[in-house]
């Protein structure tokens, strides 16, 4: 008999729940019965950890999880194949801390501005943990003044002089924005 399910994949954060929130228990029961007539796949820039908080036993019904911008693959919670943390240059560190530092929006969570994960890192000027209203403050606040956009052009700039040969991808969404791309490499 031929196999008639699709395949399906999905991102987490603003796709199956709102960003950095769990899944509504209706959601998560139409999402249970679609895993299982279909194959679904997870691709997230998140942690295995926040993924599994936001979507509880879900990570199980689906066929994988690739987390850290599929840096990582997990089928039913076990993790099967990992990259390397991400190795980050001292030059590009204190830059990082130099744009968190200098930043002109003040609110801060102080949890994980600089988050390395396997095969990349996530900066964030508000910092993980950020509350909903804090999230949405710092949206309207970048759409005035495009700071993520400078941060993500100059960044790439600074990669390509220090770590010339590296392939790099930025990404930056929120509420009612696409998340952009950037490209970089040697």
């Amino acid at each position: 008999m031929k196999n008639t399910k699709q395949t399906f994949v999905f991102d987490v954060d603003g796709t199956i729940t709102p960003s950095r929130e769990k899944i509504s228990l209706s959601h998560h029961s139409f999402f249970k019965k679609f895993a299982y007539n279909n194959k679904v796949y997870i691709l997230t820039g998140s942690d295995f950890p926040k993924t599994k908080e936001q979507l509880g036993d879900l990570t199980i019904d689906v066929m994988a999880c690739y987390q850290c911008a599929g840096n990582e693959t997990w089928h039913r919670d076990v993790l099967i194949e990992s990259a390397d943390n991400f190795v980050m240059s001292p030059l590009l560190e204190t830059w990082c801390k130099t744009k968190l530092r200098l930043s002109k929006f003040k609110q801060r969570t102080g949890h994980l501005h600089l988050d390395i994960r396997p095969g990349m890192m996530n900066f964030s000027i508000l910092g993980r943990g950020g509350t909903k209203q804090q999230r949405e403050d710092y949206i309207v606040y970048d759409l005035v003044n495009q700071e993520r956009q400078t941060l993500a052009d100059e960044f790439l700039s600074l990669i390509h002089i220090s770590e010339p040969t590296r392939l790099l991808s930025i990404s930056y969404g929120g509420l009612g924005v696409e998340k952009k791309r950037g490209g970089g490499g040697g």
